[in-house]
């Protein structure tokens, strides 16, 4: 009798080990699927809905040697010190005119410049396009 429970109770040790070995593989599995679907592929550049909040400036080349241009193309400088090119040509409201120094907050859509196939603003120091599309407000 005394066999009997001896081995009743191993029997339920195994049986709750191996329930919590497969408890855990099933956490940690589920976990590293949830991870990966929320982190998705790092090298997808698709274009993005965001806010950006900055200076209003003149970008600055990324190489400081060869021709200079007296050209100012206008973008934005984060407090990150990250630069965007700023296009208002899909704006819904009427555009404000804008002073360089200005600080502004803006939402639309931001391409990252590796999505960008024109070689034009690779010459510049940006992430990328940020193309208003509303709520344009120069912040004071």
């Amino acid at each position: 009798m005394l066999s009997e429970q001896s081995d009743s109770n191993k029997r339920i040790v195994g049986v709750t080990i191996f329930a919590l070995i497969v408890f855990v593989l099933v956490f940690y599995a589920f976990n590293y699927f949830t991870y990966r679907e929320k982190q998705g592929n790092r090298n997808n550049y698709e274009p993005y809905r965001g806010i950006l909040e900055g200076e209003y400036v003149c970008l600055p080349l990324s190489v400081a040697e060869g021709p200079q241009t007296v050209l100012c193309e206008v973008g934005l400088k984060t407090a990150t010190r990250d630069y965007y090119v700023v296009d208002f040509n899909l704006m819904s409201q009427e555009k404000q005119t804008l002073e360089i120094g200005d600080h502004i907050q803006a939402s639309g859509i931001i391409t990252p410049i590796e999505r960008i196939s024109n070689d034009y603003w690779r010459q510049y120091d940006v992430k990328g396009i940020f193309s208003v599309t509303d709520s344009l407000q120069i912040v004071k």
